[in-house]
């Protein structure tokens, strides 16, 4: 089922124009991350980060709500965006600041017993891994079963629980669908800027792995700089359509209703009377 889900997302973004509205404003925000820096708009690097983090979540609901009632114009898609944004904003929030908090109260005792650097990074790693494993659900368990800001995190443990196999192939997917694209958006990127490029070429490996991405910068120039910002859009455009669709199929498909409530046990006899067990 979980091929099932990836084929029914891209047959969804194929006959419904609106899901891609994600993607394009994504895609938008990911053009001035690539340019602004270069045109010494860092100044407003933090302005548009925190504007991202407003709007994601009005897209995401409008996004699930519009897959959850089936109607996909665009007033039916603002009305679901406008109901379910808050209960998309808020549960991000409180995962996100109780993994900060679990991450201070880890590196504290972990500095003072002085492990290695890497051993922390590693320990870190594990806590973001396990955070965006167990709630990355939550956002799909507030938009189609209604949930409230606590239920829908324990709605997306529950979840990950019981169709754990299925979920572990999702992330499998998923991964393989945004490695492709990036490695696609890469081998577009040197094909268009092979002349530009070419100095590397001539180096030797040692001379290679000195290379740093701002060494990059004056050899591509301002064209590339533009070229780099349109295929990263692309990637990110895709990239993200694709994975809230595919997140919101997977998730009907596979969910058990949260409200479900267990049926008495009985049996009807010849006159029609029930009789509980």
């Amino acid at each position: 089922m979980v091929l099932e889900s990836f084929t029914e997302a891209l047959g969804l973004l194929r006959r419904r124009p609106i899901l891609w509205s994600i993607g394009l404003v994504m895609g938008a925000f990911a053009i001035f991350d690539i340019a602004l820096p270069f045109y010494g708009g860092t100044f407003y690097a933090e302005p548009l980060a925190l504007l991202q983090v407003v709007v994601v979540p009005l897209l995401t609901a409008g996004v699930y709500g519009t897959i959850k009632t089936g109607d996909y114009s665009p007033g039916s898609f603002a009305a679901a965006a406008k109901t379910y944004y808050f209960r998309v904003l808020l549960p991000a929030l409180v995962i996100f600041f109780a993994a900060v908090v679990t991450v201070l109260l880890l590196a504290a005792p972990v500095a003072l017993i002085g492990f290695g650097s890497e051993i922390v990074v590693f320990m870190l790693l594990g806590v973001f891994v396990t955070f965006v494993f167990f709630t990355f659900f939550y956002d799909t368990a507030a938009v189609f079963e209604d949930a409230k800001v606590f239920d829908s995190i324990r709605r997306s443990v529950e979840f990950v629980l019981h169709a754990s196999g299925s979920v572990l192939l999702f992330f499998v997917v998923t991964i393989g669908v945004l490695l492709g694209l990036g490695f696609a958006g890469i081998f577009v990127w040197a094909a268009i800027l092979a002349p530009q490029l070419e100095p590397l070429t001539q180096m030797n490996a040692t001379e290679l792995q000195t290379v740093m991405p701002q060494d990059i910068l004056p050899l591509i120039g301002g064209e590339g700089i533009w070229v780099t910002a349109i295929i990263y859009a692309l990637v990110v455009l895709i990239a993200t359509s694709i994975l809230h669709v595919y997140k919101a199929c997977f998730f009907r498909r596979h969910a058990r209703p949260a409200t479900l409530q267990p049926q008495p046990q009985g049996e009807y006899d010849e006159k029609g009377r029930w009789y509980k067990y």
